[in-house]
């Protein structure tokens, strides 16, 4: 898919060529916001999760826009089916931002792993 001229990256993943980032049971996916890239990437995800077996659960799904307007959300939206988050949100208890962290987003983290040792 990343070697397909006709995927867009999300801007600021383009240099380092990063489409998704998996941890455990869950899955990022990244992408501008045209159709062609939505379609593509959501291919990609259908191939893996038809070869792993593993499905993806909807109602547990959201989509993050930055910077779209609100035709081109709902065509999002039609393409993938799954609801709009809100931002900011925590991923495993550190916020998602597209701005450098510093040590007093990670520290709630730090104290939990600490108090389990």
């Amino acid at each position: 898919m990343t070697k397909n001229p006709n995927f867009n990256y999300h801007n600021k993943c383009e240099k380092l060529g990063i489409t998704h980032l998996a941890f455990a049971n869950d899955v990022l996916l990244f992408s501008r916001g045209d159709c062609k890239s939505i379609e593509m990437l959501l291919e990609a995800f259908k191939t893996s999760s038809d070869s792993t077996g593993l499905i993806v659960n909807p109602k547990k799904c959201k989509v993050f826009y930055g910077g779209m307007d609100t035709d081109t959300k709902q065509m999002v939206k039609h393409l993938t089916g799954y609801e709009e988050g809100q931002l900011p949100i925590r991923y495993l208890g550190i916020p998602l931002s597209s701005k450098k962290l510093n040590i007093n987003h990670y520290m709630p983290m730090i104290d939990r792993i600490v108090s389990r040792i």
